[in-house]
């Protein structure tokens, strides 16, 4: 599956025009995303329901939800899926201020933006292009709340939970439409399951950027949270467990058990807190962030 990630990538390489082959080929080089000039998306991500959620979700379909999807083919809404990876991971790491975009870098994300649009035509028709807008605009929309965070020094928990759901609103287009085409009684409880497991990453991720975030943003989450690192894992064990269970909720047991594969590595990684009473602190503080993913996952998916 992973290779097929990197597929998808050197399928639109080669659609790009000859000046920018050399250019969009190291684009996960450029994007600080791997250490080497020839680096792949697939060293960059491995876990199969971010890079290939629809493909996971099909594969992992149990019962009502099985049959409904049988027979369907998957690979415009996977095409779709990737390609907007692809082009939202350019956006958010240029709004981070973790790479400067050139001229080069621009006209990538003006082709990429429109390869995703043509990707969602495939199946969407003429709502391609309103459905990536709505798309971007929640992406724009977590920017500014993480700008505003970090330019206050805070980020109250429900903030950081909305913003991380709009940050991700991407990574949900073309699952959902497999879904309220094919299944749409498992298109809601997918939204939540999808919140929740986001959140999950999303918490891990910013528990690991501490030093780098510090570096070029002036801050880092945590801070901003008023957490501890420790805290953000204990919220990240505790929301892939509860996205797990919404996954099977919605028919995807296999989803399900892929993703509670997972909960034992995080539990790993949450070493004993300093000081006695520092692990009821965090447990306390975990429960704020799980509390907040939770009232957001209730929400709809926009």
């Amino acid at each position: 599956m992973t290779l097929e990630l990197d597929r998808s990538f050197q399928r639109f390489v080669a659609s790009v025009p000859d000046a920018l082959r050399a250019e969009a080929s190291a684009l996960p080089f450029k994007l600080g995303l791997v250490h080497r000039p020839d680096g792949r998306w697939s060293d960059f991500t491995q876990i199969p329901a971010v890079h290939s959620m629809p493909s996971a979700l099909m594969r992992g379909a149990r019962d009502a939800v099985r049959s409904a999807l049988v027979g369907v083919d998957e690979s415009a809404y996977l095409e779709a899926h990737r390609l907007a990876g692809f082009y939202c991971v350019l956006v958010d790491r240029v709004a981070d201020g973790q790479v400067v975009p050139d001229r080069a870098l621009r006209a990538l994300r003006r082709l990429l933006r429109a390869a995703w649009v043509d990707a969602v035509a495939v199946f969407a028709g003429e709502r391609a292009e309103r459905a990536v807008a709505r798309a971007e605009r929640a992406l724009r929309r977590a920017i500014r709340r993480e700008r505003a965070g970090f330019a206050s020094g805070k980020l109250p928990a429900p903030a950081y939970a909305a913003a991380v759901r709009d940050k991700t609103v991407w990574l949900a287009l073309a699952t959902r439409e497999l879904l309220r085409a094919h299944a749409a009684r498992s298109a809601d409880a997918f939204g939540r399951a999808h919140v929740l497991f986001f959140g999950s990453l999303q918490c891990l991720d910013d528990a690991m950027d501490v030093e780098e975030d510090s570096a070029v943003r002036g801050g880092s989450f945590p801070t901003l949270l008023g957490v501890s690192v420790r805290a953000m894992w204990l919220a990240s064990q505790h929301l892939v467990a509860r996205a797990a269970d919404e996954f099977r909720h919605a028919g995807f047991g296999g989803v399900a058990e892929e993703l509670e594969l997972r909960v034992p590595e995080l539990a790993a990684a949450c070493q004993p807190a300093d000081g006695p009473g520092a692990s009821v602190l965090d447990a306390v503080a975990a429960l704020t962030l799980i509390e907040a993913f939770e009232l957001d996952a209730k929400r709809r998916v926009r």
